[in-house]
């Protein structure tokens, strides 16, 4: 068989395939499906019982109709996740109440899930796709020096971080330190300007003004009650005088 009669044997093969692949997902179908497909989400929690730790993924909507696919990759801190380490995929009849469920139980290492939506027809293409970045333990936040509370928000001292950390114990910890003397220092500067703050200072200007002009009424009204005591008994005197007289 000469390579030109292979050649339209197989286009022949193929073409059929082609343009029956959809018969079942007509224009209506497919976006029916793409309405259905916008509803997918996902979310995480942090789940302990007992000793164990682990996160709980919970994929929402999953209806009649939809078929989802996932895979999961672990994600350094200098490349992004191949989605190497995981895969799975979920159908209506696989959840509950159209929720389904991963356990995670990988927290040493951040990851990336992708979640594909396709529908279970005959359509062609994916409908949406998604991720999903899984946070890791840090266990430096354990350290004695992430208990201070400036310090509580510092990337190396939260407990559950979506970047690896790449630094032995030594270096988190000089870097803490660090980062603990760059508040104080920026909480003086703070102090220091407000300190020179124009305002601040016509304000307490101000204030002394009318400290000052309250001791000066006081020393009026004790002079003015000293005055009483001493002269009204001798004004007294003089008018009995006068009267004598």
């Amino acid at each position: 068989m000469s390579n030109i009669k292979k050649i339209i044997l197989i286009i022949l093969f193929i073409f059929p395939i082609i343009c029956f692949a959809d018969t079942d997902c007509d224009l209506k179908t497919k976006s029916q499906y793409s309405k259905l497909a916008k509803n997918v989400t996902a979310s995480y929690d942090i789940v302990t019982e007992g000793e164990t730790r682990y996160i709980s993924i919970k994929v929402y909507n999953i209806v009649e109709g939809l078929q989802v696919s996932y895979k999961a990759g672990k994600t350094t801190k200098n490349s992004s996740s191949r989605y190497t380490d995981g895969f799975g995929f979920i159908a209506s009849y696989d959840t509950t109440d159209g929720v389904y469920e991963i356990k995670h139980y990988d927290i040493e290492n951040v990851y990336k899930y992708k979640f594909t939506i396709n529908a279970a027809a005959n359509c062609s293409g994916s409908l949406k796709s998604f991720t999903l970045t899984i946070p890791m333990y840090n266990k430096y936040s354990e350290l004695d020096e992430c208990q201070y509370y400036d310090v509580q928000d510092y990337l190396y001292c939260q407990q559950w971080i979506n970047t690896p950390i790449n630094y032995n114990e030594a270096t988190v910890i000089d870097r803490i330190n660090k980062q603990r003397e760059n508040y104080h220092k920026s909480t003086t500067t703070t102090t220091i300007v407000l300190n020179n703050d124009p305002l601040e200072a016509r304000y307490k200007k101000l204030v002394r003004l009318r400290i000052l002009a309250i001791i000066g009424l006081s020393i009026g009204i004790l002079v003015d009650i000293i005055y009483i005591i001493l002269y009204i008994p001798k004004l007294k005197d003089l008018n009995r005088f006068d009267i004598e007289f």
